[in-house]
């Protein structure tokens, strides 16, 4: 809490630490290698679909690690690898999905709304989107 007469700032300061050329390419070519291996490549896709579950929400669970993957949830829940029309969930990452052809917005709404309620009924958790719709939907 703050007093009703004092501002308070929103700055936040970052400090780097400096690195030579190399080890900063190295470690930026590590990252997209990891994505290359972890992340469907070559297709069409929104990117991550749900945000990943809380660090309590994955205590109450007892994920492997106490991972709060939203990714690990669909792939357990058996909801990896689920159609609808021609948008489907990626079977490299359960948190992706992927149009394969003509997919449709509703048809990649059905299947966000199939996921949540299959990872609803196996952990009892509800999933919040990461990606934001834009436009009407019936």
């Amino acid at each position: 809490m703050y007093p009703k007469n004092k501002r308070h700032s929103n700055k936040r300061y970052i400090c780097f630490q400096q690195e030579d050329r190399d080890t900063l390419w190295a470690t930026a070519n590590e990252s997209i290698a990891y994505r290359r291996r972890t992340q469907p490549q070559g297709v069409r896709s929104a990117g991550c679909v749900f945000r990943n579950i809380s660090p309590a929400e994955a205590v109450s669970i007892s994920t492997p690690h106490l991972t709060t993957s939203v990714g690990y949830l669909i792939d357990h829940s058996g909801a990896k690898g689920l159609v609808v029309g021609d948008a489907s969930i990626s079977p490299v990452h359960a948190n992706f999905i992927v149009n394969n052809g003509k997919a449709k917005a509703q048809q990649v709404i059905e299947l966000i709304e199939r996921v949540k309620a299959i990872v609803k009924q196996r952990y009892n958790i509800t999933l919040s989107e990461e990606i934001v719709r834009v436009g009407e939907f019936t």
